[in-house]
């Protein structure tokens, strides 16, 4: 009988323990929920880098012709506009790369010079044999699916395949 006893506190104990983790424990959240309800939505225009507080962008809108509505009056109702802080700064576009093929690169050419002309790789691995720095550039194209495979010796090209794939 007494072993009864001991073993029942010990399935209780079990049991309150598998229960607590269940509820409190990975199972029991939500993954996601937490985020999204701590966020709650857009970020307050005094939390976005590079603007003040201050500054806040200002939205008007009115309905012009054709929307419905009449033409501005002479009070100065003005159609939709958006204004911005005039320090925020915009990004120059990206240069476009041309696409390298295995017959336009000379062997000997430095990786240095390979990057600023065509850009940086898809892919590139990189392996020691024998002492020297070995690395294959790959660059691919999706139209029409074709790949460059370079292969680079101590920072400088020794061969060069483009393929269909």
């Amino acid at each position: 009988m007494k072993n009864f006893g001991a073993l029942v506190t010990v399935a209780v104990m079990l049991l309150a323990g598998i229960t607590a983790f269940v509820l409190w424990g990975p199972f029991g959240e939500k993954p996601g929920l937490r985020e999204a309800q701590e966020q709650g939505g857009p970020p307050a225009a005094e939390s976005v880098p590079g603007v003040p507080a201050t500054e806040k962008p200002r939205v008007v809108r009115s309905k012009g012709p054709g929307m419905g509505g009449e033409e501005p009056s002479a009070e100065g109702v003005k159609p939709s506009t958006v204004t911005a802080p005039a320090d925020v700064a915009v990004a120059p576009p990206k240069p476009e790369r041309r696409f390298p093929h295995g017959n336009e690169i000379a062997l000997g050419t430095e990786k240095s010079l390979l990057q600023t002309t065509y850009g940086k790789p898809t892919m590139r691995t990189t392996a020691v044999d024998g002492g020297r720095l070995l690395e294959t550039w790959v660059y691919l194209q999706s139209d029409p699916n074709i790949a460059t495979f370079i292969l680079v010796r101590n920072g400088r090209v020794v061969s060069a395949n483009t393929t269909v794939y």
